[in-house]
């Protein structure tokens, strides 16, 4: 009798197993009676999760598309947010996607970055020539004309470089590590509201 009952119990057990695993599956993604279908015209309302659809399930920048590619890459995000197939926390548009920069979904503000670097650095460029000629000896009267005493600045313009230099530097390193630091923090928001699919789920 023990033996008869063994198998009944296994197969219990795995139904109760498969069971839960499906309710597993449906939990991490939203149910259907709570969806709002969309269409074609929420394009621009729904940019931002679509956006971060592009990147985490089809490792693409939405700024590198053509219009007509990304209105066809929008169509399949249409498909799958009707089938109920996304995370949850697209269909709530969680506000952890608000803290995310466009630099993660875009490759186009790492260029505008550098622009502002180099703009930094020709101030300080600037603040320290001014600051070394500005305190100068006064240009001395000669014949009707003004003579500028050229040997104090050709004395400090190797100085001025190196300062301008080192400056530059320290300014690159401070760069480097806050886009480190940004990275990593932007890497996080996005695991946390957007886990990337695997599997099944990532075939579909």
């Amino acid at each position: 009798r023990r033996a008869s009952r063994s198998p009944k119990r296994s197969s219990n057990t795995k139904r109760r197993t498969s069971t839960q695993r499906h309710k597993s599956d449906k939990d991490s993604n939203a149910k259907l009676g709570d969806i709002s279908p969309i269409t074609q015209e929420d394009y621009f309302r729904l940019n931002a999760p679509f956006r971060l659809w592009l990147l985490k399930e089809k490792d693409k920048y939405f700024d590198e598309m053509s219009s007509d590619k990304a209105r066809r890459y929008f169509a399949s995000f249409v498909r799958v947010w009707n089938d109920g197939r996304l995370r949850s926390r697209y269909y709530k548009q969680d506000s952890e996607l608000g803290k995310l920069s466009k630099s993660v979904v875009t490759r186009h503000n790492w260029g505008f970055a550098a622009n502002v670097n180099q703009h930094e650095m020709d101030n300080i460029k600037n603040s320290v020539h001014k600051s070394t000629f500005d305190h100068g000896p006064a240009p001395q009267q000669v014949g009707g004309q003004r003579r500028v005493d050229n040997s104090h600045r050709d004395g400090d313009t190797e100085s001025d470089r190196l300062l301008v230099e080192e400056r530059r530097e320290q300014e690159r390193w401070r760069r480097k590590q806050e886009r480190k630091k940004s990275k990593e923090r932007e890497e996080l928001i996005l695991d946390e509201v957007a886990p990337k699919e695997t599997g099944r789920e990532a075939k579909m």
